[in-house]
């Protein structure tokens, strides 16, 4: 079930265990307008002939429960010009960070500033993101390693051609985010 949804640099709030409604047969995202206590709703709408909508996921820390700080991010709907390359919109628009009126509802990112994408593939549904070596720096912690990565894969499994993520840093996978 869906608790509440917005539109472009509004909120929509959905649980992990949740699929998406409102998907239409063009690939937009068609929004009702619901409101619920603890979510953020700027206005209701859809994706238009020239954009798109996508989410970026990011922790909430008036939403998350005692103990999931870590690991429950929570969807913001951005809109985006319309594109075949819809994982790299959604990922470019995580890689933006909050907006002051999303951090004033709670929202938070893990994801330090500057980070770029290098290489986004997408091979029997595993996408390989490889990012800059900002993403990288100074991430001490094993929360906030475990942050960046849900952050991450949330935002690229939105799509069903998603079903895995494998992250890398200036294409190395192994030694890159770790506590």
């Amino acid at each position: 079930m869906v608790a509440a949804m917005g539109i472009g640099w509004g909120v929509w709030q959905y649980y992990t265990d949740i699929t998406p409604a409102g998907i239409t047969d063009e690939g937009g995202i068609a929004l009702e307008n619901t409101m619920v206590a603890g979510s953020v709703t700027i206005e209701s709408g859809e994706a238009t002939a020239d954009s798109m909508i996508v989410k970026a996921f990011f922790g909430n820390s008036t939403m998350a429960g005692e103990g999931e700080e870590c690991t429950s991010v929570f969807a913001v709907l951005r809109r985006v010009p319309k594109s075949t390359a819809v994982a790299r919109s959604a990922l470019g628009e995580l890689l933006k960070g909050v907006s002051a009126e999303e951090e004033a509802a709670g929202y938070l990112t893990s994801i330090n500033y500057g980070v770029a994408i290098q290489d986004l593939t997408l091979e029997n549904g595993v996408l390989r993101a490889d990012f800059s070596a900002a993403l990288d720096e100074s991430v001490g912690g094993s929360c906030r390693v475990a942050a960046i990565r849900k952050q991450i894969e949330a935002t690229a499994k939105q799509f069903p051609t998603v079903t895995d993520v494998v992250v890398s840093v200036d294409g190395r996978t192994e030694d890159i985010l770790q506590p």
